[in-house]
């Protein structure tokens, strides 16, 4: 691997380690309204992150849904849908 492809590797792996933070704050601020695409995606994330796998290897995205419900009849729930890809 040359210097390019190890400076791109590091860039990618920083900003996924951002994005799994990003995920676990999501994940307690809105506990039981999160719901992941792939349960399995942060592990594999997370391992390619802490360097157990190689970014080749890694074809896991990081995709979820957020469903905010309203406590009142009136009001409309709201949906926010998010692909973090690596």
């Amino acid at each position: 691997m040359d210097k390019e492809e190890e400076a791109t590797e590091m860039s990618v792996r920083e900003s996924l380690q951002l994005q799994l933070q990003e995920l676990e704050l999501l994940s307690s601020m809105f506990p039981g309204e999160l719901r992941l695409d792939d349960d399995a995606a942060p592990g594999v994330v997370q391992s390619f992150v802490d360097g157990a796998t190689r970014y080749e290897s890694v074809d896991s995205r990081l995709g979820f849904t957020v469903q905010i419900r309203s406590c009142h009849e009136d009001q409309v729930s709201a949906r926010a849908v998010t692909l973090f890809k690596c």
